[in-house]
């Protein structure tokens, strides 16, 4: 009978071991989600993935991820912003397929409900959409959603099955100057 109970304890034993394994993973992940929001996020990073809210593509060449035409983060104000307001940097890309088929592009973004003036782009390259955010844009030092668009984009099945709206790098809530 003592022979007959070796199996079971080796199984026991893999099973806490396992169970340890995922223990320490939820609590990895949940110290992650516990961090404070950031101000300045670059996209691809894992620890941004929980500020990107909608309208992103998975990560590639670890460095940037492909957007739809709506697209928008969570962001942390910087100190100051509800009274003196900020500055909004979107780090990006305008690849030549979207260029070559639409000559120009319109990209508009809000944050925290709040208009801001559109820029239109009609050379492929790599730019930093920069905006000033009015301090009526804040709640204090509540997080605010950040939302862009563009007016035209490549539509999910003309060059590949996803819809296609620009290559993103950075997105920043910065103090104003």
């Amino acid at each position: 009978m003592h022979r007959s109970r070796k199996p079971w304890i080796v199984v026991a034993a893999a099973a806490t071991l396992f169970a340890a394994g995922l223990g320490c993973k939820n609590q990895q992940e949940a110290q992650e989600e516990n961090l404070p929001l950031l101000s300045a996020i670059a996209v691809a990073s894992p620890r941004a993935e929980r500020q990107l809210l909608d309208g992103f593509y998975q990560v590639e060449n670890n460095s940037w991820r492909w957007t739809r035409h709506e697209f928008s983060v969570r962001l942390m104000p910087p100190q100051g912003a509800a009274a003196t307001g900020a500055r909004l940097e979107l780090r990006f890309t305008l690849p030549n397929p979207v260029i070559d088929r639409r000559q120009a592009v319109t990209l508009s973004a809000s944050v925290g409900g709040t208009a801001l003036p559109p820029t239109t782009y009609t050379a492929a390259g790599v730019y930093v959409y920069k905006a000033d955010v009015p301090a009526q844009a804040f709640s204090g030092t509540a997080p605010v959603k950040v939302s862009f668009s563009t007016d035209k984009f490549l539509r999910a099945g003309e060059v590949e099955a996803r819809e296609l709206g620009l290559v993103a790098t950075t997105i920043s809530l910065l103090p104003s100057k």
